[in-house]
């Protein structure tokens, strides 16, 4: 069966912004993808928490500091809010790679604590990811994934997008059934992935309805 949506997990770069091989150092290089700000309005309709969990490994090799990072998460919040939307939290792993911890993706820490700290269950959570390694860490986690095109690996995932889309442009029907197999579903943006949510947050509430 369909499981109800508790929480929403975002990815950040290739995700809400555009993502830079030399990393989001500022604000000024904050840049929304298109369509972002409208999905997350939309998920912003679902009365569950909406939160960002990213590596931001900028801090740990010193090209940023930890101030600054939370300078460009108060912009991108604000943003956000301003359009009508709203991120409830974040949550960063700032670690540099070699440092072994556990909450870099794909390791699921990350994850984990955001889900813990507004007592979410991993089964009743989604996340939204640009990266296989977004949905390793779901993965790892127990949490449904669907996959945006918007990123370093959108060309590698936009080949698995499945053939059939209506008119607007997302995945038919059919396609957003809800399967708990591992398999990450595939959007194009984080505004189909956030119809793909919503459809389904509102297939579960008429099946309730029903019972």
């Amino acid at each position: 069966g369909i499981s109800v949506i508790q929480g929403i997990l975002l990815d950040r770069d290739g995700t809400i912004n555009v993502e830079r091989r030399d990393y989001v150092r500022s604000t000024r290089e904050l840049v929304l993808l298109p369509g972002a700000l409208a999905g997350l309005v939309r998920l912003a309709t679902l009365n569950v928490p909406i939160l960002v969990v990213t590596n931001q490994s900028c801090v740990g090799r010193g090209i940023i500091s930890q101030c600054e990072l939370d300078e460009i998460h108060a912009e991108l919040a604000a943003s956000v809010r301003k359009a009508g939307g709203r991120i409830d939290g974040f949550y960063a792993c700032t670690h540099h790679p070699d440092a072994g911890c556990s909450c870099r993706k794909p390791r699921p820490g990350l994850l984990q604590q955001a889900m813990t700290d507004h007592n979410l269950h991993a089964s009743e959570c989604i996340m939204v990811g640009d990266s296989l390694s977004d949905c390793s860490a779901a993965g790892a986690a127990g949490c449904r994934c669907i996959l945006v095109c918007t990123g370093l690996q959108g060309e590698m995932l936009a080949s698995k997008l499945p053939a059939v889309t209506d008119r607007a442009g997302a995945p038919s029907s059919m396609y957003a059934q809800d399967r708990f197999s591992g398999e990450p579903q595939i959007a194009q943006s984080l505004w189909h992935a956030s119809r793909l949510i919503l459809e389904q947050a509102y297939r579960t509430e008429r099946g309730r309805h029903v019972a």
